[in-house]
């Protein structure tokens, strides 16, 4: 849910709690792992032992003593914390790096083409890459993001590779009904994760490719002055297209920051052109060495250095934003203050008392400080424009009668014209209330068997608009499991960039 709050900001540690007991407990929901006493029971342990030390540390210290718990039952779990790491294991690099820079002069010959040396490649790639950096950065600034470059593709990638080979590897550990449940909460882990800490993941992703880009260049250019103290180079150079007077300039653009720097003369190419033409390489090899010195090794180390430097600082503070239906209701009753939910119901109003239930079920589900107002019904084949979407802040609650049999043309264009058109972050909860169908049919066998197909019904239409579905009866008390319904058909429906 949006918030005009800032997010949080704890350690790495933490947040991997809150958001590893969080999967948990979205997965876990036949009590497998934890049950609801061991839930309430470490929340109010918690509580207690924070005393008076905000609203986060109970929450900290509840997740922590979950995890823990749901660990020595399932051995995956902890390998499921463990494996959030991604971005550190990627040391291997670098050195891999060297060698291959090492690797490229054991073949090569003795004469090289001071128009094609091996290391203009490389300058030619981190032109590229700089460029495109610099791009990503001024994209950034104008969408005012955090991060120039998220490399969000690759940390999912990363992310979920790691995760699914630790609980590969941990198969006998988690086979029945507990690892479905440890299974379901490392997918939801995984996503949880990777919102959290992309930023992160991104920045020692980027520090290691960018130590690995110094590292190759400087792997070049230690495999060429290793192999000219047993052989000796020759420099020459050739071109069907640049005149002398051209290559001069091209390679003066080139080089002519390390000749200033080095206080090496470029040395005369009239001497060094054609296949029978060849002089000393030497000065050749300093100046581009120099050359690849000052254009990727300094900046390229630079960048990681930054990089390192920030992942370090999001280690320390990483940003949480604890503004969602999940945490509001971890937080107590006095939750949910700013946060504002709409109830729609479609073609038919609602009873009192049906209205009542929906009201105090939002409120469980925000916070009982958040504010739910009820709109007047929608009409049959009413268009998403109907809806006063600036209205709705945080969540739609829209209800459909069961009696209805949802239709392509109707009901399902409504429901993706609706998630499409939602403001920024907010959320979208679909509400089938069987009440007044299920009191029309009676309680005989084919009834039931009636009201179970058009449940069905109706759960194929509302997945085809790719969304949640929660089925409640509104002419009765909602029983303890609704909120349980009700967040899992919040967790279900699609992100879109939104809050969890």
């Amino acid at each position: 849910m949006p918030s005009t709050e800032p997010p949080d900001r704890v350690p790495l540690a933490d947040a991997r709690a809150l958001q590893l007991a969080r999967a948990l407990e979205e997965a876990d929901r036949g009590s497998l792992l934890l049950s609801a006493c061991e839930r309430e029971r470490a929340g109010a342990a918690a509580r207690s032992a924070a005393g008076g030390a905000g609203e986060l540390a109970p929450l900290v210290e509840r997740a922590r003593a979950l995890v823990e718990l749901a660990a020595r039952r399932a051995r995956a779990v902890g390998a499921l914390s463990s494996a959030a790491t991604t971005g550190r294991g990627l040391g291997w690099l670098a050195p891999v790096a060297v060698l291959l820079g090492l690797s490229t002069h054991l073949l090569g010959g003795r004469f090289v083409n001071v128009l094609a040396f091996p290391l203009l490649g490389a300058l030619a790639w981190n032109a590229a890459v700089y460029l495109a950096l610099g791009a990503a950065w001024v994209r950034a600034l104008s969408r005012r993001a955090e991060e120039p470059a998220r490399a969000g593709g690759l940390a999912r990638r990363l992310l979920e590779s790691r995760l699914a080979a630790r609980l590969a590897r941990l198969a006998p550990s988690t086979a029945g009904g507990e690892g479905a449940v440890v299974a379901a909460a490392g997918a939801r882990f995984a996503e949880l994760w990777l919102m959290t800490a992309r930023a992160l993941i991104a920045s020692r992703v980027r520090a290691a490719l960018h130590l690995a880009a110094a590292a190759l260049v400087l792997g070049l250019v230690g495999g060429m002055y290793l192999r000219g103290l047993a052989f000796e180079y020759r420099a020459q150079w050739e071109s069907t297209f640049l005149s002398e007077q051209a290559a001069r300039a091209l390679l003066a653009t080139l080089l002519g920051p390390a000749s200033r720097l080095a206080g090496i003369e470029l040395p005369d190419l009239a001497l060094i052109r054609g296949p029978q033409a060849s002089g000393p390489a030497a000065p050749w090899i300093h100046l581009w060495a120099l050359t690849a010195g000052l254009f990727v090794v300094v900046p390229r180390l630079l960048l990681g250095a930054l990089d390192t430097a920030r992942a370090t600082r999001l280690t320390r503070r990483l940003p949480i934003d604890l503004s969602g239906a999940y945490w509001q209701r971890l937080r107590g009753p006095g939750a949910g203050a700013g946060l504002r939910a709409r109830i729609v119901p479609y073609d038919s109003g609602l009873a009192p008392r049906g209205a009542d239930c929906l009201r105090l079920l939002l409120h469980d589900l925000l916070g009982a400080r958040s504010e739910v107002t009820q709109a007047s019904p929608l009409a049959y084949g009413a268009e998403a424009d109907a809806i006063e979407l600036p209205e709705v802040r945080d969540l739609l609650a829209l209800v459909f009668p069961l009696a209805q049999t949802p239709e392509l043309e109707v009901h399902v264009r409504l429901l993706a014209d609706l998630r499409a058109r939602m403001p920024a972050q907010a959320r979208l909860l679909v509400v089938v209330d069987s009440g007044s169908y299920a009191e029309r049919l009676g309680g005989s066998a084919p009834a039931r068997e009636r009201l179970a197909e058009r449940r069905r019904v109706w759960e194929r239409a509302v997945r085809e608009a790719g969304l949640g579905l929660l089925h409640i009866d509104l002419s009765e008390e909602l029983g303890p499991d609704a909120l349980e319904r009700a967040e899992a058909a919040l967790w279900t429906a699609p992100e879109d960039g939104g809050r969890p």
